[in-house]
């Protein structure tokens, strides 16, 4: 997505505020509008080593592999782990990272959608959400949009 088309959609999304009265802020658009310096460079470092690692390897090796990036800088130990479990044990502390497997990842990693993708997990664990545990079978939560609210969500944007 171009940062025109983004541009147009956060307008729409405005319109729709407007008339409706509600906030769809809460829904993930409007973030890249809140992006600091600090945060859009700790996302080019995230993108940089995810897109480093995907030239190295190749996607169809690595798609099910797991890395930790500190929410602090977008630093990472460079460690590509086999479960999400053990990126968060090889942690010194868990909740200071965010989890990326690279599942989603075959045309590579946007600087925007990291850095986004940071403040995402800043935010969540502001409000007390904890979702990394090493003790989980799967590594612990996460926390993605159902279905059902993507479709409200572009049924509303009209795309």
């Amino acid at each position: 997505m171009s940062d025109k088309e983004f541009g147009e959609i956060v307008e729409q999304l405005r319109d729709v505020e407007k008339k409706q009265g509600v906030n769809l802020s809460a829904f993930g658009v409007p973030y890249s509008r809140q992006l600091t310096y600090e945060l859009v460079e700790a996302g080019k470092r995230v993108s940089d080593v995810l897109n480093q690692k995907l030239h190295d390897f190749g996607w169809w090796e690595i798609k099910r592999k797991f890395m930790a990036f500190r929410l602090q800088d977008g630093t990472t130990d460079g460690v590509l782990y086999d479960t999400k479990k053990n990126a968060v044990r090889g942690q010194t502390n868990e909740f200071h990272c965010a989890y990326i497997r690279f599942t989603g990842l075959a045309q590579g990693a946007n600087p925007r959608e990291c850095a986004v993708f940071l403040k995402y997990n800043r935010d969540l664990y502001d409000k007390g959400f904890r979702m990394p545990d090493p003790d989980d079978v799967a590594g612990g939560r996460d926390v993605i949009m159902t279905a059902q609210l993507r479709d409200n969500y572009k049924r509303v944007l009209g795309i």
